[in-house]
C-alpha cells in the first residue's frame, strides 16, 4: 500500500479449508486484508470466528450495509469514561449493527469495508442523526470520533459543522469530538476549522492516538 510516498505492507489471512469454495476463500481473505489496512502499517488480520455470518464479497457487503441503513438497524452504545472520585467524564459512543437474527456486529467488522466501498459517509451521517436523537432524550456528556469521510469534500465538512450547531441547540451537556492523529496529518487545515467550531460552542476537541 502506498500513502504519501511511503510504502508499507499489511496482510490478511484466511484458513484454507477443503470444504470452502475458492470464491468464498478469496472473499474471506479480502475481508481480512481490509481489516488489516484499517489498522495501519504492517498490521496482520486473521479471520475471526463468527465471520461466516458476515457477507462474503464487496457486492454482498454493499447490499447488506445498504439494507441496514434503509431499515435503521444501526444503533449506538455508550462506554462510560470516569475521572477521579468516580465522576462521569463522558459516554464514548460506538456504532453497532443489529442483524435480522438479532446478532450484533461491531464497527470494527463493517466500517473498514464500508470505507472501501464508499458507504462510510452514509453511516457517519446516520451516526450523527442518532447522536442528535440521543442528545434530545438523555442530557449526558458524550464523545464521538470523526472519520475521514467528514473531510472528503466541503459539503460534508459543512454538514458536520451544522451537526455541531444542532447539538448545541438540543443539549446543554458537553460534546467531546475526537479525531485520529492520521486524519490530523492529512487534513490539518480542515481539522483546525472543525476544532475552532467545536470550541466556539464550548465543547471539547481532542486527538485520539
Amino acid at each position: 500500500h502506498s500513502l504519501d510516498n511511503q510504502l508499507w505492507l499489511c496482510a490478511g489471512l484466511a484458513p484454507l479449508l477443503e470444504e470452502v469454495p475458492i470464491g468464498k476463500l478469496l472473499a474471506r481473505a479480502d475481508f481480512s486484508l481490509v481489516q488489516a489496512k484499517a489498522s495501519g502499517a504492517y498490521a496482520i488480520s486473521q479471520e475471526e470466528k463468527g465471520s461466516d455470518s458476515l457477507p462474503s464479497g464487496k457486492i454482498e457487503w454493499r447490499n447488506w450495509l445498504q439494507r441496514a441503513l434503509d431499515t435503521e438497524r444501526f444503533f449506538l452504545v455508550g462506554q462510560p469514561v470516569y475521572i477521579k472520585n468516580d465522576t462521569l467524564f463522558h459516554q464514548e459512543l460506538f456504532v453497532r449493527l443489529r442483524n435480522p437474527d438479532n446478532t450484533v456486529v461491531a464497527a470494527g467488522h463493517f466500517m473498514p469495508v464500508a470505507t472501501s466501498i464508499g458507504l462510510e459517509q452514509a453511516i457517519d451521517q446516520e451516526v450523527q442523526k442518532m447522536t442528535l436523537k440521543m442528545a434530545a432524550d438523555i442530557n449526558l456528556p458524550v464523545a464521538i470520533n470523526i472519520s475521514r469521510s467528514v473531510f472528503s469534500d466541503p459539503d460534508t465538512l459543512t454538514a458536520f459543522e451544522q451537526f455541531i450547531t444542532e447539538y448545541s441547540q438540543i443539549s446543554s451537556a458537553p460534546l467531546h469530538v475526537e479525531i485520529s492523529h492520521a486524519i490530523l496529518l492529512r487534513h490539518t487545515k480542515s481539522v483546525c476549522r472543525i476544532a475552532e467550531q467545536v470550541r466556539k460552542h464550548g465543547f471539547f476537541f481532542g486527538i485520539d492516538h
